[in-house]
């Protein structure tokens, strides 16, 4: 089982805000205190929301009795907790994935960037000679970005060296040269690239 939540940051209302921000942790709460912009406080507050929820529906316990740590790399997880997940934010959005597998995510808002300084530094060669020969660069771009910011996040040890996994993609199939992962990638709100890792 591998699925996703997705949350608006506009979707959430004071009472809800206050609440989760009151479960917490002391350092989070800090962290959140220093942010000066209103998105920064919401979108830190988000993740939280949509972790609680899920593990509370999974283990059938008030979402004030979900435990939330992080381990060594940052990446979040419940003690005494089968299911795995991984948080993501863009902009409005939020993203939670999660299942019975270690398993990571990325979201990322299709901005007008520097596209080809940029790729050449986290690409291999062949994927940055694929990403020239696009006719659509742009989504090129954000789906190999977003490809292996999730199979990191997959492996919870942090963004090591982005040209260690290569990702090809042919005929809209995704070509890795990592075996045991399955990837997945796709568009929300025409504007919002999606992708996901996970362990199989």
């Amino acid at each position: 089982m591998n699925n996703i939540k997705i949350l608006s940051i506009n979707d959430i209302s004071v009472e809800v805000y206050q609440l989760h921000l009151s479960l917490a942790s002391s350092y989070k709460r800090e962290r959140i205190d220093k942010f000066k912009n209103k998105d920064d406080k919401l979108r830190s507050i988000a993740s939280d929301i949509l972790i609680r929820q899920t593990v509370s529906t999974y283990k059938n316990i008030p979402i004030e009795n979900v435990e939330i740590l992080t381990n060594p790399f940052g990446k979040p997880y419940t003690p005494n907790c089968r299911l795995e997940y991984s948080v993501s934010h863009s902009h409005q959005l939020s993203i939670l994935g999660f299942g019975f597998h270690p398993i990571g995510v990325d979201i990322e808002k299709m901005e007008e960037i520097e596209f080809d300084a940029i790729f050449k530094q986290f690409g291999t060669d062949l994927e940055y000679a694929n990403f020239k020969k696009s006719v659509y660069q742009k989504e090129y771009f954000y789906k190999i970005w977003t490809l292996k910011e999730a199979y990191f996040k997959c492996l919870g040890t942090g963004i090591t060296d982005l040209q260690a996994i290569e990702i090809i993609i042919k005929d809209d199939q995704i070509i890795v040269d990592k075996l045991g992962y399955h990837f997945e990638s796709f568009l929300i709100n025409k504007d919002y690239m999606v992708a996901i890792c996970y362990q199989i």
